[in-house]
């Protein structure tokens, strides 16, 4: 394992990852106005661009990051197949998950107060079940790809005008809205982050 080669892509990836979080949460807030949101997915697509070309790095140092161009998906998957950089992604996308099924718990329960009925009842009101969350909780694969998709467009969907419908995940539920892709990314940019971080506390590396 080489950290040498890696440190960079994790460290300036972390870096976007925190621009793209205070300008998210300025938007969110009505602090900043903007006419796209693109610029907003890009800072998201860019910090896992290169966090995910770090985790690479740790398994291969003399693996050209370049080859991969902005195909975030392909090196999603070969991320996943390797060693090391597989063990920080694996445990990225399954505390991904844990993640989601505990706020949408958490939101759900806090929802079901406002009404005095059993368990059996919350069902017929169409309030989901821990099982029914869990079926629908998503992946962060799943959001790789739409990054994906819109970068292999011509330009970059991200970069450019592109006249077509920008549709995206959002969960509307239990008195709660949220950007599935960009809570996705962050959450898992966040992890591959301080999995990284932990690595290099363990030691014996390069």
């Amino acid at each position: 394992m080489c950290f040498r080669n890696a440190v960079g892509f994790f460290e300036k990836g972390h870096s976007y990852l925190q621009t793209a979080d205070f300008v998210a949460r300025g938007v969110e807030a009505g602090n900043l106005k903007l006419n796209f949101d693109d610029p907003v997915d890009f800072l998201y697509a860019h910090s896992l661009e290169l966090m995910l070309k770090g985790c690479l790095l740790l398994d291969d140092p003399a693996a050209n990051p370049n080859e991969y161009g902005h195909d975030t998906l392909r090196l999603f998957d070969e991320v996943l197949s390797r060693k090391f950089g597989g063990k920080i992604l694996g445990a990225a996308c399954e505390n991904l998950r844990n993640n989601w099924k505990s706020h949408l718990r958490k939101a759900r329960d806090i929802y079901a107060l406002k009404f005095d009925v059993d368990e059996t009842a919350l069902s017929e009101l169409g309030i989901a079940s821990n099982a029914e969350i869990g079926e629908a909780l998503p992946s962060l694969r799943k959001q790789v790809s739409w990054i994906a998709e819109r970068n292999r467009a011509s330009g970059g969907k991200f970069r450019y005008p592109v006249n077509e419908n920008y549709r995206r995940q959002i969960v509307d539920a239990f008195g709660i809205r949220m950007d599935v892709v960009r809570s996705s990314i962050s959450w898992g940019c966040a992890d591959i982050y301080h999995g990284f971080r932990r690595l290099c506390s363990e030691g014996d590396h390069e």
